[in-house]
């Protein structure tokens, strides 16, 4: 599994939304701080 070929495939609003989730993720392991 390449993760740069991977990248190319998604498009610019599928990526947002997965920096969006993994966000959410960490605010809800870390806290509201960051």
């Amino acid at each position: 599994m390449q993760y740069g070929s991977q990248a190319e495939v998604l498009e610019p609003e599928e990526l947002r939304d997965m920096v969006r989730m993994e966000v959410k993720e960490m605010e809800e392991v870390y806290g509201r701080e960051i």
